[in-house]
């Protein structure tokens, strides 16, 4: 079953104990016997994961998906902070952009032995002072 989900086992056994799959009955020959649908909600698992749910986001979305979309309202609520705290990330990145941008261009004008003065400073303050020997 893990082959045919493209998961590990091990990464089937840390969401059964995740809560984010059931607990499958065992044979006597102790097999695990999953029930139907498992290959879904593994899929479904991954395909969060990919879109940059949390395990704890995806447990919670599990059982409301289960529902037959009664909760789409909720669901939609889910998509929504996650897109809410993905443009927060995308312009906290686009502002280290602009800052890399403006260092980089900081230092094509400075002399190629020197660095920009901020640069300077804080590299000099870094340094390592040497005890005077006794």
């Amino acid at each position: 079953m893990a082959r045919r989900a493209g998961v590990s086992r091990e990464a089937i056994r840390f969401y059964e104990r995740r809560g984010l799959l059931a607990t499958p009955q065992r044979l006597a020959n102790d097999y695990r016997v999953y029930p139907e649908g498992v290959i879904d909600a593994l899929n479904f698992i991954r395909a969060a994961q990919e879109l940059g749910f949390s395990l704890e986001e995806i447990r919670q979305a599990m059982p409301l998906l289960a529902g037959g979309g009664t909760h789409s309202v909720r669901i939609r609520g889910l998509i929504k902070a996650k897109l809410g705290a993905l443009e927060d990330r995308i312009a906290r990145l686009r502002s280290l952009h602009r800052r890399l941008l403006d260092l980089f261009e900081g230092c094509a004008r400075a002399p190629s032995d020197s660095l920009p003065r901020k640069a300077r400073r804080s590299a000099r303050g870094r340094r390592s002072r040497r005890r005077p020997e006794r």
